[in-house]
């Protein structure tokens, strides 16, 4: 848990080649036309992971829900904080939260605190603590959180309710982008961040793929807590974001959208990833069992695949199913 803040102080790099030996940079290329129809065991198989997909969405209810606590956590705040501004990030907002929720589901709002008011903890040695310790005291003294759990992860005041987390980050404006405090650096320094810089550029590349990127965001991080997490939630859908935006044709059925991530999955995971926004690398803390245990996983993962395509080729769409099915659900031995 806790929210991963990047620094665009640290450069990004390339993120490898794609399955058809075209580089995964920047460009999307020129558009392939798709056959104008596909065989039954195709269809089945794109069927399949579309309802997967669907399975994992957040309920309308539930999103009803986050967004109450939300507007409690921003009344109790404003009875003692100058707030300038609000804004609601993370992966609900993006679609890419995993259903169903649970404590460890969580969702991020972003308080930009008035500079006037507020701005000694910009500079006093141990302000960026201070302001969070400040955030965590006015929440533990409103009685509708008696029941939470409420704590300081890194960047954030985290607000642990039975039914899914909200991560509360204050923050300040610089210039174009945002301050937000570094517990990290023994809570003495505040590190830059735009969060809305990726959200936009999420969504732009979601719209533009008919919104399979979130779909394939939520399967990559299914299958990631079926496995074991072994990395963060936030590394697998920067990976499946990176791998969707450049692929050439916006129209790709899902389940090749699908069978092209795993593909690549391996690589991806052992050549590292960066923020989209910031550049830095976020998968920095993964140790080395983590990473060859995932770059395990996703060769399996792979493989499955690699063998549902053919069986789709050939006409076997239950087989195919199946394959599908196992992976996206974590059943990686056969």
């Amino acid at each position: 848990m806790g929210t991963r803040i990047t620094s665009p102080d640290r450069s990004g790099s390339s993120e490898g080649d794609g399955p058809g030996g075209g580089a995964a940079g920047d460009g999307d290329g020129e558009q392939t036309q798709l056959p104008s129809e596909r065989s039954q065991a195709e269809q089945a198989a794109e069927e399949v992971c579309e309802e997967e997909a669907d399975e994992t969405a957040v309920s309308e209810q539930k999103g009803e829900q986050v967004a109450e606590r939300r507007a409690e956590i921003r009344e109790t705040l404003d009875e003692s904080l100058e707030i300038e501004e609000q804004h609601i990030f993370g992966s609900l907002t993006r679609g890419t939260l995993v259903g169903p929720l649970d404590e460890n589901s969580d969702t991020d709002v972003m308080y930009v605190l008035d500079r006037d008011e507020h701005g000694t903890w910009l500079t006093d040695e141990n302000g960026p603590r201070n302001c969070l310790q400040n955030i965590k005291h006015h929440l533990e003294n409103d009685p509708r959180y008696d029941a939470a759990d409420i704590s300081i992860d890194r960047n954030v005041v985290a607000v642990q309710f039975d039914e899914f987390t909200v991560e509360v980050a204050p923050a300040f404006r610089q210039g174009d982008d945002y301050v937000i405090p570094d517990t990290y650096s023994g809570g003495r320094s505040w590190v830059r961040t735009n969060p809305r810089q990726y959200k936009q550029q999420f969504e732009a590349v979601d719209s533009n793929r008919n919104g399979n990127v979130s779909k394939l965001a939520r399967l990559a991080k299914a299958y990631n807590e079926r496995t074991g997490k072994q990395v963060s939630s936030y590394h697998m859908e920067v990976m499946a974001y990176q791998y969707a935006r450049t692929r050439p044709q916006s129209d790709e059925p899902f389940d090749e959208l699908v069978d092209g991530f795993f593909e690549q999955l391996p690589r991806r995971l052992s050549s590292g990833t960066h923020d989209p926004a910031t550049g830095q690398q976020i998968d920095d803390e993964l140790s080395r069992e983590q990473r060859e245990s995932a770059i395990s996983d996703a060769k399996q993962a792979k493989e499955k695949l690699q063998r549902a395509k053919r069986l789709k080729q050939s006409g076997n769409a239950e087989e195919a199913e199946r394959l599908y099915q196992e992976v996206i659900n974590g059943e990686l031995d056969d």
